[in-house]
């Protein structure tokens, strides 16, 4: 049963959120409920209940996109919604859509492919004289083949065109490595509508990995102009197999953050950002700097994420709230790096295909003094969720840089027997810490 229409007792402004396509891993209610809003969840067609919110909160305040348009918008017109969100990458042209329909604030929906192609980035940044990968989206792996061979790239990575801003692709350093992430690839459900069934190839490079998270606050007025904000961004640390291994809060405003707001401040700008959340992956390289990997116009929010609003005070899904629904303009957007004596890192849990983690290491876990979250995730244990994909993630939070290290080693020892793939060592020029401009 879909709940009934809410108004705010402030402004009389309806205060439902409709979030297309919700991420099984997130849990929006406890923050939307703090500032008064409904949740209302839209699944779309097509999807088995294990790949949307099966065990949502969300599922009783559900509403199923069937195809047609213009009922799912009859349907969230009613509820009072007053912003659209995407909460996954398979909602992004759904969500597009429903804001212009509804005229609320969003991104144009004629220009949804700049924010849901990595390759189509890619091209509007290069069109823009902004630094960008070398990238190839094609149906055609001779083609793939032979662009590769010709671009004389050391290395590339193989990866859905609809790729998320998080999403993990397949690194391949020879011909036989692309055809084999090829084949393996085109096997997965497609992020995009109609069947689409593109790759794209982009070009590996060399630096570290960062997570930027941002906010854009619409124009309030015809002649204003929007305002981006990067709210978050995180270091990320790879195993030498390019498993992800930890992301770390990167705090302050250093210089690595300047650079990296400057850069993505006219990348927003470069794809079209009108409003909302934007999740991006970014690799900071020895010759170019910050270089775009893909960006995803999305809402990722956790109970981490919760856990990181309780300890920190620094509220993510409400950033973006303030930033959509009425009176809009009138709150300052937080951002995270500005939070004071806490450091924050956010390491991810795998099991194999079929498994869980262990009951005794999530004793464990909870009971180590930095830890203030385990938020393990309804696919863990079920054959088809991928090894190379997360079934959770440990949250810590100290004021000593140590005390998280001391706990990430033993959240290491203990978890190194159910991976995929050995996380001792990692990568050179990876490591957890960073030194000068760093701030970790």
């Amino acid at each position: 049963m879909a709940p009934a229409p809410t108004v705010s007792a402030r402004t009389g402004a309806p205060t439902a959120v409709a979030i297309i396509a919700p991420s099984p891993h997130a849990d929006y209610t406890p923050a939307f409920d703090q500032r008064g809003h409904t949740v209302v969840g839209v699944t779309l067609p097509g999807l088995r209940p294990s790949d949307e919110t099966a065990t949502s909160p969300l599922r009783p305040a559900m509403v199923r996109h069937t195809g047609a348009l213009r009922r799912t918008v009859r349907q969230l017109r009613g509820l009072g919604v007053a912003a659209v969100l995407a909460g996954s990458d398979r909602g992004v042209h759904l969500a597009e859509r429903i804001a212009a329909h509804l005229a609320l604030p969003g991104n144009n929906p004629h220009t949804t492919t700049l924010r849901s192609d990595c390759a189509a980035q890619a091209a509007a940044l290069t069109a823009a004289g902004l630094a960008a990968p070398r990238a190839l989206r094609t149906t055609s792996l001779s083609e793939a083949l032979r662009w590769w061979e010709f671009s004389r790239l050391g290395s590339c990575l193989v990866l859905p065109a609809a790729a998320a801003a998080t999403a993990t692709g397949v690194t391949c350093a020879t011909r036989g490595e692309i055809v084999q992430a090829w084949r393996s690839l085109r096997t997965t459900p497609t992020l995009r509508p109609g069947g689409d069934r593109g790759l794209i190839l982009q070009e590996g490079l060399a630096g570290r990995r960062f997570l930027a998270n941002s906010v854009t606050q619409p124009a309030r007025t015809p002649g204003d102009t929007t305002e981006h904000v990067i709210t978050e961004v995180w270091a990320q640390s790879h195993t030498v197999n390019g498993v992800l291994a930890r992301t770390d809060l990167v705090r302050g405003n250093s210089l690595l953050v300047w650079a990296l707001s400057r850069y993505m401040n006219q990348v927003l700008d470069a794809l079209g950002i009108q409003a909302g959340p934007v999740r991006s992956t970014l690799a900071y390289t020895p010759d170019r700097g910050p270089v775009l990997l893909a960006a995803s116009p999305t809402l990722h929010y956790t109970p981490a994420d919760q856990a990181l609003h309780q300890a920190t005070g620094y509220d993510p899904a409400g950033a973006v709230l303030d930033s959509l629904l009425p009176p809009i303009g009138t709150s300052r957007i937080p951002c995270a790096s500005t939070i004071k004596g806490k450091r924050v890192a956010r390491i991810p849990l795998y099991a194999p295909a079929g498994s869980s983690i262990d009951h005794k290491a999530r004793i464990v876990f909870h009971a180590l003094p930095t830890v203030i979250h385990v938020d393990l995730w309804p696919a863990a244990g079920m054959p088809h969720h991928p090894a190379s994909n997360p079934v959770g993630e440990v949250l810590l939070s100290s004021t000593e840089s140590r005390d998280i290290e001391a706990d990430y080693q033993v959240i290491r020892s203990l978890h190194s027997a159910s991976l995929h793939t050995e996380m001792s060592a990692i990568r050179p020029g990876c490591t957890p810490v960073l030194t000068t401009d760093g701030g970790l």
